[in-house]
């Protein structure tokens, strides 16, 4: 019998087999001959019939005559060293180095954050996704919303809440301009020195001289 090889890079290869071989020792032993794998790529072959896993010979028994066959090479895991370097070292727990889905903190983290989020997740059983969220958010940032909740407090009792709401939109707005390098200009005339506009700018004056008087 024949099968349609097909590699994780696109490579179509035909290959026969003998009817008495059909297992699944002797199809990973044709596949790499056929494919020229060194034995430590051979290791991590792993062969694939439509959608199915070809692991035992039950599976492989199962193929049929011009049947494609996907044939691809995981990539090793990176040497221990080199994940230790990556996700901080030994103030990890051995479970959480193997573990490719836990939050991994940058190598220069303090103590005190690694002990936090060590706390966090093995006492409180907080979730990977709240984790995420409590590192992006700078302490800055918390401190920053614990006196605003603590000044929306004041101002409901002192029935100032939708002044305060609207005091903090302003504030936003004016903690968001951003700063204009030196020789920037505005898009808004006024803030530019005497007034001038960007090039290129519409105004109402040019509006005025398209519309009635048919000057572009």
């Amino acid at each position: 019998m024949h099968l349609t090889l097909i590699t994780a890079t696109g490579r179509r290869e035909r290959l026969e087999l003998a009817q008495a071989q059909l297992s699944e020792a002797a199809l990973r032993a044709a596949v790499v001959r056929q494919l020229s794998l060194a034995p430590p790529a051979a290791a991590q072959l792993r062969l694939v019939h439509a959608g199915q896993p070809l692991a035992d010979d039950e599976a492989v028994s199962r193929l049929k005559d011009g049947d494609t066959v996907l044939a691809a090479v995981a990539p090793r895991p990176p040497p221990k060293a080199v994940r230790d370097a990556v996700s901080g070292g030994g103030g990890q727990e051995e479970d959480e180095d193997e573990d490719p889905l836990r939050l991994r903190l940058p190598a220069n983290a303090p103590a005190w954050k690694r002990n936090t989020v060590r706390f966090l997740r093995q006492r409180l059983h907080v979730p990977e996704a709240a984790l995420a969220l409590l590192l992006r958010v700078s302490l800055r940032a918390w401190l920053a919303l614990a006196a605003w909740m603590a000044g929306a407090r004041l101002a409901a009792r002192w029935e100032l809440g939708p002044l305060y709401i609207i005091a903090t939109i302003l504030l936003l707005m004016l903690l968001n301009l951003g700063q204009r390098r030196e020789g920037q200009w505005s898009a808004y005339s006024l803030f530019n020195p005497g007034m001038r506009r960007l090039p290129g700018q519409m105004t109402a004056e040019d509006l005025d001289r398209q519309v009635r008087r048919g000057q572009m």
